[in-house]
């Protein structure tokens, strides 16, 4: 069975091993005493104490099965053991006496109760006995009986009495039974031993003595435990017993025939062994027990554990030998056990290991495995997962595209195929997510089931999509994206590029990126490239040739492309057509041109106005006043209003020329920008204009810290104007007022200018800007009409707007942006 956690597999396996250690040196330790009867058994009570019961007594029988042949006790307290030997010693232990014994012995089957009660034994021990039992305080027994070759030899009890003692439990009574086998081997083996001593002694003695050794020895033989040989050093066999003639398979007649090669029956790998055992036997008379194998008869190995000695007076070897198969294939079966355990938990580590949530389902679609991933990515726990059916962790629409992958074995058993599949999983939550398995059959304990490992790919799918999106996005791209690899070679090709080269995909894919550079910029394309190398972008304006050899003039933008690691695996080029827009550049260079030279002819004409309108008009104005001044005493009062009228006219038409001279040099002036406090500007303004009219009391509010980045003299300009303006347009109110600040206005940072006078109709409001437009008569309010328009060319050419709202009697606001030159606020 696969072990359930990790933890209880590596406990097992430390049991295993300590469980091998101990035998191992129990092995060691009954071999080393097997010449030793006494010894042996008192060693086998001392083992079990070191290792189970804070007690062990060892009760070897008779041949006969009636009494006991040896007694041994062993426990960590002196007192206890010497009050044990006391009570044998008053009541000896007669097999008649003791029906629970009898019944150990005669069923063979062991008896433990971990919590003991000795009123529970009350029927099958003596009255002494459970004396014994209450003053020593036990509290758990173990009795396991002794047997060899199924026939039951003696028995060992076990007790724990100490507090601190755990009560005995199924891992203690198999240790145990794995003891008793070893030990009722070593004690089978010394008993021969001690009975082959006993027959040299006999046979040294007398004949009545001799037959009664050959009637022990008959009896060994006849007891079907022990293989005995007896040969010559030159290996030639003189007598076996049926046991050994069983052991090995073959028939006394064929042992005893010429033909038949004793020390054939011995593998190879084994001579080395059986050549010690003889040196021994020359030197000591006697070689110590040894395991090795016999060929069978039928071709098979037997194990078994030899042990000889020399006859004293003779060249014969008489060998005990004793068949420990069944020993040997439990030990196997534990190594076997040991291994699976082992297996099973690097199985369970590398499960817990995955990086995938592993889930392993039987032939039923019932989860018998999961590890930790799939806790943390579905929400469930081990214990809400195990034996649930695996549709749990998927949406119902793919249930069954998995139980779908199932089909049958020769034996009629579910497996799966191994697959790839894409599904919808569910988590412990409700929640979906796109998942990817992996499906492979796999065999525990040659029991199939399926194993899935699942991983989540909702990243990789978001990226995937994205990945499509952006192809689709550069396919369908107006311009040409084109992919190459480092050394030229175009690796992608949208229809942008196919548009712009009149090159298909299919006719330059895996062809040189060269093929579009027109002769004369070849070590343009090497910069470039050097750029790129050095994982910087590049752009340029140049020439490249379509498949039809027409030149077209592009901008380019190369990047470089890596790879996951950062490895500089290519390039991107991103191209335009920019023909459109050289020709706009071109038209745009020669309207610029052509606009110079309107600006130049328009200097020339502000010249002319300047130099030759004035001086006609000085002289009208001259020659009025000289008829004034000489002749209006004889001119009567028409007349002398008719000089004052052209008079009046010569001016005015001399402002019309200083304010066109001055909108003029506003448009040809070039612009430098620095910081303007426009508070300090406005109130320089209001001073002068409040100390050339001292009469008139108008009240000035100008927000402070109004500050922009502009041409201060053309800025000075535009504050004059507008306040200006609301100056002479207040001078009817009664309350005159002026305000300057700054304010939100349809999501734009404006300054603006305010005043509570005439006001004006919207519905004329885009004149206002226009030159000469005026919207009340110069006998009203004077002026020229150019104010308004000078105040426009300078904010445009600031970049800025400017725009007014006002009602008529209601006064009028005129709000105005100037930005940074980044294209900023006005701020």
């Amino acid at each position: 069975m696969v072990a359930t956690s990790a933890e209880e597999a590596s406990v097992e396996i430390r049991r295993l091993e300590d469980r091998l250690r101990i035998l191992s040196e129990a092995t060691r330790a009954f071999a080393d005493a097997t010449t030793d009867y006494q010894r042996l058994v008192a060693g086998v009570a001392q083992r079990l104490v070191d290792v189970i019961g804070d007690t062990c007594n060892v009760y070897i029988l008779s041949d006969d099965r009636l009494r006991l042949d040896a007694v041994a006790m062993c426990g960590p307290d002196e007192a206890n053991t010497r009050m044990m030997r006391e009570m044998l010693a008053r009541a000896p232990l007669l097999l008649a006496e003791q029906a629970g014994l009898r019944h150990i012995i005669e069923s063979g089957d062991a008896i433990m109760i971990p919590k003991f009660d000795a009123e529970q034994l009350r029927g099958s021990s003596s009255a002494t006995l459970t004396d014994y039992e209450k003053k020593v305080g036990i509290h758990s027994v173990l009795v396991m009986p002794l047997r060899l070759h199924k026939k039951s030899i003696g028995m060992l009890t076990m007790t724990r009495f100490r507090k601190e003692s755990p009560s005995f439990d199924h891992h203690d009574r198999d240790l145990a039974q794995m003891l008793a086998d070893h030990a009722s081997l070593a004690i089978g083996n010394a008993r021969a031993y001690a009975e082959a001593r006993r027959l040299r002694i006999v046979a040294e003695t007398s004949d009545d003595a001799a037959r009664a050794a050959k009637t022990r020895f008959s009896r060994l033989e006849e007891a079907g435990v022990l293989g005995i040989i007896v040969n010559d050093f030159e290996g030639r066999v003189i007598e076996v017993n049926e046991t050994l003639s069983k052991i090995v398979g073959y028939s006394r007649v064929e042992i005893f025939s010429e033909s038949f090669d004793w020390s054939a029956m011995t593998p190879a790998a084994w001579k080395e062994t059986d050549q010690r055992a003889l040196d021994e036997l020359h030197e000591t008379g006697a070689a110590g027990l040894r395991e090795k194998q016999y060929i069978r008869k039928d071709g098979s190995l037997v194990w078994v554990m030899a042990g000889s000695a020399t006859i004293d007076g003779t060249s014969q070897i008489i060998s005990f030998v004793l068949d420990i198969t069944e020993r040997k294939t439990a030990e196997a079966d534990a190594e076997r056990l040991r291994d699976k355990h082992a297996i099973a938990a690097q199985f369970r580590e590398l499960v817990e290991a995955a990086p995938d949530a592993l889930v392993i389902v039987d032939g039923g679609d019932r989860i018998v495995i999961v590890n930790a991933e799939t806790e943390r990515l579905f929400g469930y726990t081990r214990v809400e997962l195990i034996g649930q059916s695996v549709s749990l962790l998927l949406v119902e629409r793919d249930r069954a595209v998995f139980s779908a992958r199932k089909k049958r074995d020769p034996n009629d058993a579910p497996l799966f195929a191994r697959s790839e599949l894409e599904l919808r999983c569910q988590r412990k939550d409700g929640t979906e997510f796109p998942a990817e398995a992996t499906l492979g059959p796999v065999r525990i304990e040659k029991v199939p089931f399926v194993s899935a490992a699942i991983r989540d790919v909702t990243e990789r799918k978001k990226l995937e999509d994205q990945r499509f999106a952006l192809a689709a996005i550069v396919e369908s791209a107006a311009d040409a994206i084109i992919g190459t690899s480092l050394d030229g070679i175009v690796t992608s090709w949208n229809r942008g590029a196919e548009k712009l080269f009149g090159y298909t995909a299919a006719e330059i894919l895996g062809k040189g990126i060269a093929i579009l550079v027109p002769s004369g910029h070849e070590e343009e394309k090497a910069r470039i490239a050097i750029g790129v190398r050095n994982g910087e972008a590049q752009y340029t304006e140049t020439v490249r040739r379509t498949k039809a050899g027409r030149n077209v003039d592009v901008s380019v933008t190369w990047s470089p492309v890596r790879d996951a690691t950062g490895v500089l695996i290519g390039t991107s080029k991103w191209a335009r057509d920019i023909t459109e827009r050289r020709r706009a550049e071109v038209a745009l260079a020669k309207a610029k041109d052509e606009a110079l030279l309107a600006n130049r002819e328009l200097e020339a004409f502000s010249y002319s106005v300047a130099h030759d309108l004035r001086a006609p008009l000085r002289g009208m104005n001259g020659f009025a006043q000289v008829l004034l001044d000489s002749y209006g005493e004889k001119l009567d009062a028409d007349g002398r209003d008719w000089l004052e009228e052209i008079r009046l006219n010569a001016r005015r038409m001399g402002e019309l020329i200083d304010a066109l001279l001055s909108l003029s040099r506003v448009t040809r002036s070039a612009l430098r920008r620095e910081p303007v406090d426009l508070s300090a500007t406005t109130r320089a303004v209001a001073a002068r204009l409040t100390h050339a009219d001292p009469s008139r009391t108008v009240d000035f509010v100008v927000a402070p810290d109004l500050h922009l980045d502009a041409d201060l003299a053309l800025t000075r300009a535009v504050i004059e104007n507008l306040v200006g303006n609301a100056w002479k347009f207040t001078a009817k109110s009664d309350a005159p007022k002026i305000e300057v600040g700054e304010v939100e206005k349809n999501g734009q940072h404006a300054f603006f200018v305010r005043d509570n006078g005439a006001g004006f109709d919207m519905t004329f409001a885009a004149k206002l800007f226009t030159p000469f437009q005026r919207l009340h008569g110069s006998s009203e309010f004077p002026g020229t009409g150019i104010g308004l328009a000078t105040v426009q060319r300078i904010v445009h050419r600031h970049g800025g707007r400017v725009w007014a709202e006002g009602e008529v009697g209601g006064g009028a606001t005129f709000y105005f942006t100037l930005p940074n030159e980044s294209g900023g606020g006005s701020s």
